[in-house]
């Protein structure tokens, strides 16, 4: 069970006990006890109570190997089938109100073993037609703000967000929305391995960091998630909105690139490549 499940039913039975009582009980006076994630029953079972869909197109079982060198890539295979499932976990997906009036659930797009995972804050209306995602200027700012630091969906970088569903008229995701998909959020993390997490938005930066405080105060400097490098900026949304903002985003973005030449010295290889390739 995850942290914010368990802060949920204390909340309940906190409020059903004061209802009854007409106050607050003894028992629930004072600050919530603080709890924790069943981190391991979240990576081994991402989307527990949901009607999964059998996995299509899966790879052929490879017959085992003595040579030891064959481990790492059979280990590899195993990897990178495990998203396939997952990504049909999501799209059958029914653990909040957002799948009654949402479209399919999107799991997001990009590649395996990212130098990036780029975290925004909710689909948008027409994500069904673009290659991100969010909205098609959006996903334009976005691309172009990625290709700055040598970033790319199709090279080097995978983005998908904290919900996989659309909120009706676009509206911000609310926290227990979030909260139905922290699980696979945290998943995707752990299979794809991302170098850097850059965490797009007000509201899914604080919810990934667990915070109430202003986007301000805590972009501009990298938090650890679980050991990986996490950077906070603006959404492509909000640059759209406010042109002022660019300046901030350009910054937080030369920091990640900065966070990468550094961890990962050979990360724009494969955008370089694919630049290339489309000469």
């Amino acid at each position: 069970m995850k942290a914010a499940e368990k802060e949920r039913i204390y909340e309940l039975l906190k409020n059903a006990s004061s209802w009854v009582c007409g106050c607050t009980a003894p028992e629930f006076k004072g600050e919530i006890p603080p709890f924790e994630d069943d981190f391991e029953e979240i990576i081994e079972s991402p989307a527990k109570n949901i009607h999964s869909q059998p996995v299509e197109n899966k790879a052929p079982v490879r017959e085992a190997s003595n040579n030891p060198q064959s481990a790492p890539s059979q280990k590899q295979d195993q990897e990178e089938q495990k998203l396939p499932a997952l990504n049909s976990k999501i799209r059958s997906c029914t653990n909040c109100i957002l799948s009654r009036t949402s479209a399919i659930p999107f799991p997001g797009n990009g590649v395996n073993n990212p130098a990036v995972l780029v975290i925004g804050e909710a689909p948008m209306e027409d994500r069904e037609k673009n290659l991100l995602s969010f909205a098609e200027e959006t996903d334009v700012l976005l691309s172009k703000m990625l290709s700055a630091i040598n970033l790319s969906v199709r090279a080097n970088c995978f983005v998908t967000t904290s919900v996989k569903c659309l909120p009706p008229q676009n509206r911000s995701p609310m926290k227990d929305e979030q909260d139905a998909c922290y699980g696979f959020l945290q998943a995707q993390i752990c299979y794809l391995k991302p170098s850097v997490i850059l965490v797009m938005g007000r509201t899914s930066a604080q919810h990934m960091l667990k915070t109430d405080q202003i986007i301000n105060s805590i972009r501009g400097k990298f938090h650890d998630f679980n050991g990986t490098p996490l950077a906070v900026t603006f959404s492509p949304q909000q640059v759209l909105q406010d042109a002022g903002l660019k300046r901030p985003v350009w910054e937080d973005l030369k920091m990640v690139r900065a966070k990468l030449q550094e961890i990962k010295p050979d990360y724009d290889a494969s955008f370089r490549n694919m630049i290339s390739g489309q000469k």
